[in-house]
């Protein structure tokens, strides 16, 4: 779960996760509507809408235009050579060093952004079996307060060293 200092729509997202995981939310069940979102949650529609598109941005859940969004069948995994779960895709996104002009981040990140619709950029991550898998800045920084020290744990696991 989120701290304080998070965005609110983290709690959403974190809990939606969970019942996703937990086969609450079993795939091919629908979602919770942003309306319901709002009103289970007590949050706004900006966080609400957030959460679902963070969620169908990751992979867990598809929209069906005007029927709703609904939780995806579990994607495809396998075993790395180091005995974990892999799951084929990484997030792609974008974030300044603390304190950088935000003005000059957006810049960065829209150009970044567009470059990922390149045509030529689709065929090269599709030649390894990768999908397009954005997250904005706001989201990517969350990615990786999240996965950095899970990164930094399976780095050791493997025996390699920070010089």
């Amino acid at each position: 779960m989120g701290t304080s200092t998070d965005p609110v729509y983290l709690r959403v997202l974190d809990d939606l996760r969970h019942r996703i995981s937990s086969g609450l939310l079993e795939p091919g069940a629908r979602v919770p509507s942003r309306n319901a979102i709002i009103a289970r949650y007590g949050v706004g529609e900006t966080a609400a809408k957030h959460a679902l598109a963070v969620l169908a941005a990751e992979g867990l859940i598809e929209a069906r235009p005007g029927s709703g969004s609904y939780v995806r069948h579990a994607p495809v995994t396998r075993y790395l050579e180091h005995g974990r779960l892999g799951h084929p895709g990484s997030p792609f996104g974008l974030a300044g060093p603390k304190g950088m002009d935000p003005k000059v981040v957006k810049i960065i990140h829209d150009a970044f952004k567009k470059g990922m619709e390149e045509r030529s950029y689709l065929e090269t991550i599709a030649k390894i079996d990768q999908e397009p898998f954005y997250l904005n800045t706001e989201d990517y920084r969350a990615f990786v307060r999240r996965t950095v020290p899970e990164q930094k744990q399976l780095m050791e696991e493997l025996g390699f060293k920070p010089e």
